[in-house]
């Protein structure tokens, strides 16, 4: 199976798609081949689709960004970014940690100005002076030992963070650099640091983006206004799209040819890129993780095991099914989820 086409042929019944954009839609500087024409299609069908994204930036900013890359109205519906999310809950501040909170830090303010436009709160200076936290933005240069340093005092206080950028890492002309998501694990390690405990740290650092619940309850409301109720999850990344949604009970589609393909050292959305070549380098990345081919196990009933996550299902180019637990590859706590099958593509493509 190597297009969406085809997936769609025995998989016809979903109505919505929840589609990642970096390593899937475009690189950054190039929209990918065939990407464009492929949600046209969905569109042409009937289809619902809503980009989501990790971007601290808010939704509107990430549209003009897609439309440079060809994708507008005939391509998708709209677009969810974690910026804007962040930028919802501020603006209702209907429930802790937004309710109250009127002095708010901001990494980088003159950055995130868009995302602060029209909000009521009060910029502080001082982390520790604030009633609440929010990374969306970071410097490329920064120097994340002194912003864990600035960051203390507020952890002593038990100021909550907000992060609008789960990704641990992003790519900038220095290479690879730390992230928010980076900054908000130091500082929940911080919170612990000064007594509190391991759940109240986690508390108190709220993550609005990518593998986390609350972004995907806000996408799979917005599909199912849009009157999809059926979805599926398009992404290049195991532990943001694949994990996060089957923990939000969601079928996903994960195309090999994004982050598979770079992490396990083959060359991204290559012509030439078949799936096998990706199922192989999970068997490669899995070490000693199981990765077996039971016979005459159907893909929407894929088999399960109490106290594991939903097996990952992939068709290969011969098409060959594949099974594992996303426990086994993502290497998180046990869990019970229902079964939710995720396909494997090369690309997003018609």
């Amino acid at each position: 199976m190597d297009t969406l086409s085809e997936l769609l042929t025995q998989a016809p019944q979903y109505e919505g798609f929840i589609v990642d954009q970096f390593g899937v839609l475009h690189d950054g500087r190039h929209a990918y081949p065939g990407a464009a024409q492929a949600l046209a299609t969905l569109r042409a069908q009937g289809k619902r689709v809503l980009v989501l994204s990790n971007s601290g930036k808010r939704a509107a900013d990430n549209q003009r960004r897609l439309a440079a890359f060809g994708f507008g109205a005939d391509q998708i519906d709209g677009v969810l970014s974690s910026g804007e999310l962040a930028h919802q809950q501020l603006a209702a501040a209907a429930v802790w940690p937004f309710a109250g909170a009127r002095r708010l830090w901001v990494a980088e303010p003159e950055a995130d100005a868009p995302l602060l436009a029209g909000l009521p709160h009060t910029l502080v200076a001082q982390p520790e002076d604030a009633d609440l936290l929010l990374l969306a933005s970071l410097r490329e240069d920064l120097d994340l030992p002194a912003l864990q340093a600035r960051l203390t005092p507020a952890a002593q206080r038990g100021v909550p963070l907000v992060c609008a950028n789960p990704d641990l890492q992003r790519l900038t002309a220095r290479g690879l650099q730390p992230s928010c998501g980076a900054v908000a694990q130091a500082y929940a390690a911080a919170l612990q640091a000064t007594g509190g405990s391991a759940d109240e740290a986690e508390r108190r650092v709220l993550w609005l983006g990518k593998p986390h619940a609350p972004i995907y309850a806000a996408c799979i409301a917005q599909l199912h206004a849009w009157g999809a109720t059926r979805l599926l999850a398009v992404g290049d990344s195991l532990a943001h799209d694949v994990a996060g949604a089957a923990a939000a009970g969601l079928d996903s589609c994960l195309i090999a040819a994004g982050l598979p393909a770079t992490a396990f050292g083959l060359p991204a959305h290559a012509a030439d890129h078949p799936v096998d070549k990706a199922v192989d380098a999970c068997r490669i990345h899995g070490g000693d993780k199981t990765v077996h081919s039971p016979e005459d196990k159907p893909l929407d009933k894929p088999a399960s095991a109490p106290g594991l996550h939903p097996h990952w299902a992939a068709l290969g180019a011969d098409p060959a099914r594949l099974h594992t637990t996303l426990r086994q590859l993502l290497a998180e706590p046990e869990a019970a989820h229902a079964p939710s099958p995720t396909w494997v593509l090369p690309r997003l493509a018609w």
